[in-house]
């Protein structure tokens, strides 16, 4: 039986990650997260899981469940916000960095267990805590993965959709005939579907070596060109654009990989979404909003 481990396993990702594994008869799925609430919806929907209430901060959580044997470890429990990690950034490195440390040293270093992390383009030349924090958590990995060679680590910039997202904010402010907030006209991020990002780290793991990985098909497109596209959907016409400008931690633009010259692969000039292409990944989202 492959046992596989995904901590914060109620949130976006995770339960994505669930969906797609939940039908394999030769997989039992552990989920660790903190929050019994939603362990207990996730069960209404995926019955067979089997949930363990804990927090990746206190290693006696993980050490309790450290006798399961787990092939896969799918790491995906974090602090995401940049606002909220800056007002926090004792509590952002505790969880972040320490935390993922303390589910590697407890749960992850057996040879025969795959360890998979996630990150953020933030944290390629980091002016942010989160960022900061993920990107030193990926430098104890790397170091690990020296000697360990079972450390897989996923690089992306923004999951369209996820909790968090900006998506529901645009749509909400559209919808309503509110001015559309945004920092600046002038920022871009990377963007990818939940679903992209699921399909890309199950099949790296089944036929790449270990190491830092970032779909090369991701795209970058401004929030000005996400917030059209929506409107198009929606099928409002009249809108107008409110600057609030940049909030502590922010980027203008972000960047995939990091040099010894500087950023690599960075968003304000990196391969472009076509509209037909911003309009595939949204429409579903948006329309699930509205319904």
């Amino acid at each position: 039986m492959i046992k596989v481990l995904i901590t914060g396993g109620t949130g976006t990702l995770g339960k994505a990650l669930v969906c797609s594994l939940y039908d394999n008869e030769d997989m039992e799925i552990h989920i660790f997260s903190r929050d019994e609430n939603k362990q207990k919806a996730l069960l209404r929907e995926y019955p067979k899981l089997i949930c363990h209430i804990g927090d990746i901060c206190d290693r006696d959580d993980l050490n309790r469940i450290s006798h399961n044997k787990y092939t896969y470890i799918y790491h995906c429990a974090a602090l995401k916000h940049v606002e909220v990690c800056e007002d926090n950034v004792v509590k952002t490195v505790k969880v972040n960095y320490s935390g993922t440390k303390n589910v590697y040293w407890c749960l992850g270093k057996h040879p025969t267990t795959k360890f998979c992390f996630f990150t953020t383009d933030k944290a390629v030349a980091p002016i942010n805590a989160y960022g900061m924090a993920k990107g030193l958590a990926e430098k104890f990995l790397l170091e690990q993965n020296k000697v360990s060679n079972n450390i897989y680590i996923f690089r992306w910039g923004n999951i369209l959709g996820s909790t968090g997202s900006v998506i529901p904010i645009f749509v909400d402010q559209l919808l309503n005939k509110k001015p559309i907030t945004i920092t600046d006209k002038g920022m871009t991020r990377f963007w990818l579907s939940i679903d992209e990002a699921v399909e890309f780290v199950l099949q790296t793991i089944a036929t790449k070596p270990t190491g830092v990985y970032w779909p090369r098909y991701i795209r970058c497109a401004s929030l000005v060109k996400i917030v059209e596209e929506i409107a198009k959907i929606l099928d409002v016409q009249d809108y107008t654009f409110k600057e609030v400008g940049i909030r502590p931690g922010e980027k203008i633009h972000e960047a995939m990989n990091d040099t010894p010259y500087g950023p690599d692969v960075v968003s304000d000039s990196y391969s472009s979404f076509t509209d037909i292409d911003i309009n595939r990944l949204l429409y579903p989202i948006v329309k699930r909003l509205v319904k």
